[in-house]
């Protein structure tokens, strides 16, 4: 019975662990993307404004 409930918590805290990573990196690439587009549209302002 306690093996199952020590099975039972670790996969729930490796399911924890996976989402989490997943997550952040999830958040990580779209700030990066959200970074490149932020640059292109002041580039493409500046152009526009010289």
């Amino acid at each position: 019975m306690d093996n199952i409930q020590a099975y039972v918590s670790l996969t729930a805290a490796a399911v924890a662990v996976l989402s989490g990573i997943m997550a952040i990196r999830h958040y990580y690439y779209s700030t990066k993307k959200n970074k490149r587009r932020k640059e292109a549209i002041k580039w493409e302002w500046i152009k526009s404004v010289t």
